[in-house]
């Protein structure tokens, strides 16, 4: 336009840098480091809040078993202290795709800790987390359930359309039963 209009606006900026250090090293503009630090809120990782990960992921897991109409869902002891001990690199965002796997892939009310499908690794207090593929879970869970399953129910509980149960089973060569 040519002409100004008036606006009423909020900015909300996130980094996972310290910008100040930053701003003292020449690497960020002084100016809008300030324009922008009106009011700071410091959130910790994941891993640095305690006792706080348990309420989430059983949160997490209530949530996401009433939106796929499913549970209700508890965890069992291991996949309790799995949680607890994983150091989350991928945060808020990690734990919650790790639950949302395992009720997907779950066939019983209780959550397993491979279920969760942490990737392998160094816990926090530096002992091995255990491995479990993705794929490999895929192909174990169909084999498992298509003698008791229809295709369609398989889709639906693995959260795939047929189709792409059918184009998956075809990558992997993972035949039907009876065929």
């Amino acid at each position: 336009s040519s002409h100004a209009r008036p606006i009423d606006l909020r900015v909300v900026a996130a980094s996972d840098t310290n910008l100040a250090q930053r701003v003292a090293d020449g690497a960020f503009r002084e100016d809008l480091f300030y324009r922008l630090r009106v009011i700071e809120i410091s959130l910790p990782a994941l891993r640095e809040r305690g006792d706080d990960v348990q309420a989430l992921a059983e949160h997490f897991l209530q949530r996401i078993g009433e939106q796929h109409r499913l549970g209700p869902y508890t965890f069992d002891e291991d996949a309790l202290k799995a949680i607890r001990t994983h150091p989350w690199p991928g945060n808020v965002r990690e734990l919650h795709n790790a639950i949302e796997r395992a009720v997907i892939l779950s066939d019983a009310s209780c959550i397993a800790a491979e279920q969760l499908g942490i990737l392998p690794g160094r816990s926090k207090s530096g002992q091995h987390t255990f491995e479990l593929n993705l794929d490999e879970y895929f192909r174990q869970f169909v084999l498992t359930h298509q003698g008791q399953m229809t295709e369609t129910d398989l889709a639906e509980r693995l959260g795939l359309s047929r189709k792409a149960l059918w184009e998956r089973r075809q990558r992997m060569n993972i035949p039907r039963a009876g065929v």
